[in-house]
């Protein structure tokens, strides 16, 4: 792992960080505004799994059922297409953004950069979460109740991860001028 880190340290610079930003405002303006609306159309009231902190079967099987033969395609569509797209362009984004701040407020040898590495975690983790969703919505009506807890726990630890990688990149941000500053 910690090859990886230094792979990702090697990979920040600053016109990576500009390029992510690009990518990841493109994602958030454009692109996904678009995917909410189409899935708004057969998820309705009841909401998405991935959107959910800790999903219960119960709740999963109800969204199965509201979104209909066409919205469960659809929405397995969307997690072997654009949910892998997605995570791919926000893991680009803050990666590049916590190693670019935090290698120049503790330099390239700190363990502190390494926290790059939530970022990959909170990956994994939204990949294996869609892999299950969607196999829960292909069985549909058939439950597995097991594979909805393992997936409502996966979900749940990217939730708590994305929120810790979110710690990550508002103190690099909050530090990175302030060692600019500092060492003047």
């Amino acid at each position: 792992m910690l090859h990886l880190a230094q792979f990702l340290k090697r990979l920040s610079t600053g016109p990576m960080v500009v390029a992510a930003t690009i990518i990841f405002a493109v994602f958030i303006t454009s692109i996904l505004p678009g995917q909410k609306a189409k899935m708004d159309t057969y998820a309705g009231e009841v909401g998405t799994i991935d959107l959910s902190f800790f999903p219960l079967p119960d709740q999963v099987y109800a969204m199965a059922e509201a979104y209909g033969a066409d919205g469960r395609h659809k929405y397995i569509v969307s997690r072997v297409s654009l949910d892998i797209v997605w995570p791919l362009a926000y893991t680009f984004f803050m990666v590049s953004l916590i190693t670019f701040c935090l290698v120049r407020v503790h330099g390239s040898d700190s363990r502190w950069v390494n926290l790059n590495l939530s970022v990959v975690a909170v990956l994994l983790l939204d990949f294996i979460e869609n892999g299950l969703a969607a196999f829960v919505m292909a069985a549909y009506p058939d439950r597995f109740d097991g594979i909805v807890y393992l997936m409502a726990t996966i979900t749940a630890t990217k939730w708590i991860m994305m929120g810790v990688t979110g710690l990550v990149i508002l103190y690099g941000i909050i530090a990175l001028p302030v060692a600019l500053i500092k060492n003047r």
